[in-house]
């Protein structure tokens, strides 16, 4: 189906508003290593305070589908971005384990909002454009992770800590108001304001399906987000490079998933979904968990050795994750429940992934080592290879069902 010009606009302004968000959402990503050891916080008392910060997330996800329905996603982009801003705010100001998890709860609630509002649009225009627009937009999250990530690097030798984030956060919200006008004003599948929500079950014969895609997308998103949250620190400490160099180990993951990300519509229009991502995952897995045990070693002799061969591993493993989330979160609905409905649920149990998966990793790496312990999300990122075929069956079956 041709594409109207409108919703050319919506789409390019979906491509900004899903830069902004990450963008918005990584900002202190790059001052982890040095809040650990500012705030003398161990292992796994960073993954506690991650863990905190995700079970809010998961608890306010709840209600996303209650504010789209009664103020639709274009408003509720908004809010959450507004929302956003005031957790960085208290993240840059934070001298305290205390105020860092209040931070992290706040921003986490309004990039709830956020996820939810945009991927409300996406469906919206996928369901009149006929194709999966979610290939088409995931790339730009990357490309914003790899902007925070160098601005991260510059503008901490300018600014204070403060003064970055906020920077940052100004942009987003800014960059959010800007494309709001482009979004459309009502969401396909949501229900008028004067009817009752539908309430979709949790268990039962027609959720198998459902829980299958959400194990793999769980697994993808704990693989991706396990490296911004303790990559640096395992180039840092483990793979002995030093700072600010130990940014581009992030860095070249993020280029990963951008590059992938960028190829997925059209590899696996020639390739097909099952062959796509199954080949990416399971590769990906193999080559990630060799640099990790390896690059240490490496380290101890040459920093720089390191530094490429860490650079490669991380590289392919964003090229690994990278076709899965479009791929995966296409699958996750329930036909005959409207998308707010089905969104709202697949974010609210996907951000367990900030709570449980960072915090798991945390404390494996107090009891093994962070070494050993960033084999879950290796092995995580094998497991959605195996789960795919599965996946895209069950999909398609519904689809052609309905």
């Amino acid at each position: 189906m041709t594409e109207t010009v409108a919703q050319r606009s919506t789409l390019t302004a979906l491509k900004f508003a899903s830069f902004a968000s990450t963008m918005s959402w990584i900002t202190w990503v790059p001052r982890l290593p040095d809040i650990k050891d500012h705030l003398g916080l161990s292992f796994d008392q960073l993954g506690l305070i991650l863990m905190i910060a995700g079970l809010t997330m998961a608890v306010s996800a709840g209600p996303t589908a209650s504010l789209i329905h009664h103020f639709k996603s274009k408003r509720v982009a908004l809010i959450g971005a507004v929302i956003s801003i005031l957790g960085n705010l208290v993240i840059g100001l934070a001298n305290n384990g205390i105020l860092l998890t209040v931070g992290l709860i706040i921003a986490a609630f309004g990039v709830g909002l956020v996820n939810t509002s945009n991927n409300t649009q996406i469906n919206t225009l996928s369901a009149m454009t006929g194709e999966n627009e979610r290939n088409k937009l995931s790339a730009y999250a990357p490309l914003g992770s790899m902007t925070s990530l160098i601005l991260g690097t510059v503008l901490l030798d300018i600014l204070s800590t403060i003064q970055y984030l906020m920077t940052i956060q100004v942009f987003a919200l800014a960059t959010a108001v800007a494309v709001s006008r482009y979004f459309f004003t009502e969401d396909t599948g949501a229900a008028d304001k004067g009817t009752k929500q539908v309430k979709m079950p949790w268990f039962g014969k027609r959720m198998v399906p459902f829980w299958i895609a959400l194990s793999a997308l769980y697994a993808t998103t704990l693989a991706e987000f396990s490296v911004g949250d303790w990559a640096g620190l395992l180039a840092r400490d483990n793979f002995h490079i030093t700072a600010p160099w130990f940014l581009l180990v992030i860095l070249a993951f993020q280029l990963g998933l951008f590059v992938s990300r960028s190829a997925a519509t059209n590899l696996i229009k020639r390739h097909g979904e099952v062959r796509v991502v199954r080949v990416a995952t399971i590769s990906a897995a193999v080559v990630w968990g060799l640099v990790i045990f390896t690059a240490g070693q490496v380290g101890q002799s040459s920093p720089v050795a390191a530094l490429a061969w860490a650079c490669f591993g991380f590289f392919i493993a964003g090229c690994g994750i990278g076709p899965n989330w479009g791929v995966l979160l296409a699958a996750a609905t329930i036909p005959g429940f409207p998308p707010p409905v089905t969104l709202s649920r697949v974010f609210g149990l996907l951000s367990l992934v900030f709570s449980f998966g960072p915090g798991l990793v945390g404390l494996l790496a107090k009891s093994v080592g962070l070494t050993t312990a960033m084999l879950l999300p290796v092995l995580c990122l094998g497991l959605v290879g195996f789960l795919v075929p599965t996946i895209v069956r069950n999909d398609r079956e519904a689809r052609s069902a309905n």
